[in-house]
């Protein structure tokens, strides 16, 4: 997972170039996960439930405004990469402050009960989004520090989803 070495760089780039009040994050976040996954991580006694609001700014298919207890921040996509392996996506993102403004499009209303488990370098955020009739579930793991392992991540993403590494196994012994 070199490509991670490059997004933890860039974060430091630009946070060293920013203005104050901009944030950056990385999170690896699977995609398509099954109840049975979301229920096989342990939940610690934690759980923060919120209620959100997600607004459209100008058409922009890279930045979301949640409106969490009259609160305004947007979360931007600088860049992101695909991690087949793991059916995953590693994200860079610009997080801040935001204010509300004309033209911003309601997309949709969700309750999220979220359940983190917190490491020294990384966490894993566990979440039950539930939105009007629909339930989803997201799994992400953010780096917090800069010098976190890839190799350590790679490590946990294996334990979180052990079935797709069988898979991708499995396929490389038919070959």
């Amino acid at each position: 997972m070199d490509f991670l070495t490059k997004f933890i760089k860039s974060k430091k780039d630009l946070s060293s170039k920013s203005p104050k009040g901009y944030e950056y994050e990385i999170k690896i976040g699977l995609k398509d996960i099954t109840e049975r996954e979301f229920m096989a991580l342990p939940k610690i006694n934690n759980i923060i439930t919120t209620e959100e609001i997600l607004y459209s700014v100008k058409s922009s298919s890279t930045v979301t405004v949640r409106e969490i207890s009259s609160d305004f921040f947007i979360k931007e996509k600088i860049s992101s990469k695909t991690i087949s392996k793991f059916n995953a996506e590693v994200v860079l993102f610009l997080k801040r402050r935001y204010h509300k403004e004309e033209g911003m499009a309601l997309r949709i209303k969700r309750n999220k009960e979220r359940s983190t488990i917190s490491y020294d370098k990384f966490k894993i955020d566990s979440t039950r989004i539930t939105s009007e009739a629909h339930i989803h579930y997201k799994i992400k793991l953010e780096v917090l520090d800069d010098d976190c392992e890839p190799k350590l991540l790679e490590l946990i993403l294996e334990c979180i989803r052990p079935s797709t590494v069988l898979q991708i196994f499995k396929l490389i012994n038919k070959l």
